[in-house]
């Protein structure tokens, strides 16, 4: 999440150069707040340059996982505006070239992490 706040100890210039790439977003669906299931989102609290295309604000090749489809659950933001599918976020600076990582992907990831690929018998959820 990168979150634009007017703050007093914010930099002049505002939000700029935040370049977001290369990572591997795993996550549990939300079932209960379809909103609350961010993979990647770029918000600002205030009227800020963060999607002004001169501050250089992107993201690039983030990988994801969840366990439903594409489109069920808000996953991205960019722009003031909620994205459900990576194919659409992906045509916004956010992310360019992200993409879903297939099951087997997603447990070769989290296995050479050292993370459990599901919670554990008793409940815990070692995942969060």
């Amino acid at each position: 999440m990168v979150l634009a706040q007017q703050r007093a100890d914010g930099p002049a210039e505002g939000p700029v150069d935040n370049y977001v790439h290369d990572n591997i977003v795993v996550q549990a669906d939300v079932p209960d707040d379809p909103y609350n299931g961010f993979f990647l989102g770029w918000m600002d609290d205030y009227p800020s340059a963060l999607f002004a295309p001169g501050s250089n604000n992107r993201g690039q090749d983030d990988r994801y996982w969840a366990p439903t489809a594409d489109g069920a659950y808000v996953r991205f933001g960019w722009g003031e505006q909620p994205w459900w599918k990576l194919s659409d976020f992906s045509a916004t600076p956010g992310d360019v070239g992200g993409r879903y990582l297939s099951a087997a992907e997603k447990d070769q990831v989290l296995a050479r992490a050292g993370v459990p690929a599901e919670p554990s018998a008793d409940g815990v959820d070692a995942r969060n």
